[in-house]
């Protein structure tokens, strides 16, 4: 009601309003409960009734699943999703977290040190940088001073090493270092990179 007025909305609008968006966001029966006492979850979505109350066209949400937990951030978006595909809002929304921005957004603008590096939807992204790369796994049999003699990214599993080669080139020659030291190989597989790895390659960072 207060941000209602703020927006300069006359009252019985904003009283209508105001029930609307606590029926939308599921926040009824949490009506006259202090803020202040609300879990994460619920104070994130007080804050989006109040950016609503007005009915903006436009949203600028700033890391809106930050510090919620899984269910939370999981009926959030749902609310999102729901502004954007069946209320027609723009949102803007700004995140670190590429699982997010891929799951939620039309289109993904990347930005390093202030520079609008790309923007595009995620399937362009994904098609431009399509390139394929293998990840081999092998039995954790070996000290980890071997991968110093190779360059790709390595990861350590609890009973496998995990390597990326991300060429052909980079896959015979780690398949000939595997047979010289005569290490099990436990599966080969092909993936392609996903937004976090494709935000790494337009700022010019390896994952």
């Amino acid at each position: 009601m207060l941000f209602g007025a703020r927006s300069e909305l006359p009252k019985q609008v904003r009283e209508s309003r105001a029930q609307e968006l606590l029926d939308f966001l599921d926040l009824k029966d949490k009506k006259d409960t202090l803020v202040g006492n609300l879990s994460r979850g619920m104070q994130q979505k007080v804050a989006l009734a109040c950016a609503l109350m007005g009915d903006p066209e436009l949203l600028l949400l700033d890391e809106p699943t930050l510090g919620l937990d899984v269910h939370s951030a999981e009926l959030l978006k749902q609310s999102i999703q729901q502004l954007a595909h069946e209320e027609g809002k723009a949102i803007l929304l700004t995140t670190h977290q590429m699982g997010l921005a891929e799951e939620l957004c039309d289109r993904v603008a990347i930005i390093d040190e202030g520079r609008l590096l790309v923007c595009e939807s995620v399937s362009t992204l994904k098609e431009a940088f399509r390139q394929r790369f293998y990840v081999i796994r092998i039995r954790k049999t070996q000290p980890a001073t071997l991968w110093e003699q190779i360059s790709v990214p390595v990861q350590e599993q609890d009973s496998y090493w995990e390597l990326r080669a991300r060429s052909d080139g980079e896959f015979f020659q780690l398949v000939r270092l595997l047979e010289k030291h005569q290490l099990e190989i436990v599966s080969v597989n092909t993936e392609s990179p996903d937004l976090k790895e494709i935000f790494l390659q337009v700022i010019g960072k390896k994952p």
